[in-house]
């Protein structure tokens, strides 16, 4: 039977709904209601993992003896790095520079580099953009891309552009300018292996690079020359999909004889470090993964700068606290 009207009735195969027409508009009505309620609960839980993830950018962090500032310097064009460092102490300690990821500097390179100077270095994340850029996480991603690509196709002048941050750190009389160490995130991460590759220039008192989710891992550009000292480590996420040219870079560090190390975390993406990563896509915070290459950070740089003596090497690891 098919379908008629009824006047102001519904009638359906033989039933009349007229009755139950309020108790149906109240079902409609509950199910908007419902979905309206359940986008609410999506919006405040996304806010509050961003909230977090951002409350997290300070966690770690003594702010008793640390001193931080802007420091103007100049490459191909200005340039303003940000510096922490204990004030309890005026003696040379090793610097580490912080190459960024693709937003440049931002509040979470600050908040590695306060953490690194907690641990008694010297800490200084490079601007590799520009003075006059407005950096961090609001910078829009067709201004990253357009102050990135030009880095990536052109690997002197990226190189030229990190350089000139260790040669600006080094001015300081709180470095010791033969320890330096240099680590990057992303397009950071890509950048130190460029870094290791302008071994011998520019690079004195380059002990060791270290990346976190570093996407393109081969090179356009100069490769790495025969007997290159600076060591080499690579901390990367085993589902991170922008990772490329491993094998390439494998066999160029081999072939110039470069102490490396390629650490793989399992079920781990890109943007691994970062608590404000908003898990999307192929980038995920893995707390997990965040930790030990952090740990291994630590241990890399006691390594390069001599902290620990192979002599002590095995009473360390069984327990007793690293020196600072």
């Amino acid at each position: 039977m098919a379908a008629a009207s009824t006047g102001s009735g519904i009638a359906f195969r033989g039933f009349d709904w007229t009755p139950l027409a309020p108790v149906v508009k109240w079902f409609k009505m509950a199910r908007v209601l419902f979905l309206l309620a359940a986008l609410a609960l999506i919006h405040t839980a996304t806010a509050q993992q961003m909230t977090m993830g951002e409350d997290l950018l300070s966690a770690g962090v003594n702010s008793t003896f640390l001193t931080t500032q802007m420091v103007n310097y100049t490459a191909d064009i200005p340039l303003t790095a940000f510096l922490a460092y204990d004030n309890s102490t005026t003696a040379p300690r090793p610097a580490v520079i912080i190459v960024p990821d693709w937003d440049g500097i931002g509040g979470y390179e600050m908040w590695r580099a306060k953490l690194l100077a907690n641990l008694g270095y010297v800490a200084m994340v490079a601007d590799v953009y520009g003075s006059n850029i407005s950096q961090g996480p609001a910078l829009p991603t067709s201004v990253r891309s357009s102050l990135l690509m030009p880095l990536m196709s052109n690997p002197a002048l990226f190189r030229s552009r990190m350089i000139a941050a260790i040669n600006t750190v080094k001015t300081l009389p709180i470095t010791n300018t033969s320890a330096i160490a240099a680590i990057g995130y992303c397009s950071g991460g890509t950048g130190i292996i460029e870094l290791l590759r302008a071994y011998p220039n520019g690079t004195e008192g380059l002990r060791g690079v270290m990346g976190f989710h570093a996407g393109r891992l081969n090179t356009t550009g100069t490769k790495a020359v025969p007997n290159n000292p600076i060591k080499l480590s690579l901390q990367s996420g085993a589902k991170d999909a922008s990772v490329s040219g491993k094998a390439e870079m494998v066999a160029e560090m081999d072939a110039a004889n470069v102490t490396w190390e390629f650490t793989d975390y399992s079920n781990t993406l890109h943007s691994f470090t970062n608590p404000a990563t908003n898990a999307s896509g192929n980038s995920a915070y893995n707390a997990q993964a965040d930790m030990r290459s952090w740990a291994s950070l630590r241990v890399f740089l006691n390594e390069i700068f001599g902290f620990v003596p192979m002599s002590n090497i095995y009473t360390y690891a069984m327990g007793n606290s690293l020196p600072r």
